[in-house]
């Protein structure tokens, strides 16, 4: 099968094969690091995960090799603004969880400024596959308009795909943890982290050469 592929070809299938290898780790990672922590009740969102800085890293590494039409200095660039956004954005991304879930363990309904919290917080990670466009696209790479709805759709279902493998495969939790299909624990679990890498990954997926299409 490989022979009968071009070499664009086989560029795009390493990418896939690299990127799923890199969604399956963090996933992995995320999940036994909150394994490993107290995961009762709702504990696990007041401490750092490592798990979270580690797939970052990774996928930087990976979206950066598998940019091989991009100058040297180019890459270097785009590995640089990727590690910078997501360190920055790691800080934004938790302080916006924590409002999210606060619902899940705070028994007064949201209001006031609590409310505009929760609506800018959903807003900000609503919009993360459309900033690490904005970065892809600093560094030259192209991101169509339709690689990018794509991304976003997926980003957007990843947590009902979650919820929907916890729903059916574990309806009554798993290893003496009791947890229902709701959107705390398909982040809590890890269900959420593979669908959310490889969304992101497609804006970086190599281009198959004219004569492939």
């Amino acid at each position: 099968m490989m022979v009968l592929m071009t070499a664009s070809r086989r560029r795009q299938f390493g990418a896939w094969i690299g990127l799923v290898a890199v969604a399956l780790v963090a996933g992995t990672a995320w999940r036994i690091e909150v394994e490993r922590g107290d995961a009762a009740d709702m504990w696990w969102i007041s401490y750092f995960h490592w798990a979270v800085p580690v797939g970052c890293l990774l996928f930087v590494g990976w979206a950066t090799a598998v940019s091989a039409s991009l100058a040297r200095v180019t890459r270097v660039t785009l590995a640089l603004a990727l590690v910078g956004v997501s360190f920055a954005g790691m800080g934004l991304a938790e302080r916006s969880l924590r409002v999210l879930l606060a619902p899940f363990y705070v028994a007064q309904p949201l209001s006031g400024w609590d409310l505009a919290w929760y609506v800018a917080a959903a807003v900000f990670l609503a919009a993360v596959p459309l900033l690490v466009a904005m970065v892809a696209r600093f560094a030259r790479l192209r991101v169509t308009w339709g690689r990018l709805i794509v991304s976003e759709a997926i980003w957007l279902a990843s947590p009902l795909a979650a919820m929907g493998v916890i729903a059916v495969f574990f309806p009554h939790g798993h290893a003496g943890h009791p947890y229902g299909p709701d959107f705390a624990h398909a982040i809590k679990t890890g269900f959420v982290v593979p669908p959310l890498v490889v969304s992101l990954g497609i804006l970086f997926m190599p281009r198959p050469a004219a004569a492939d299409k």
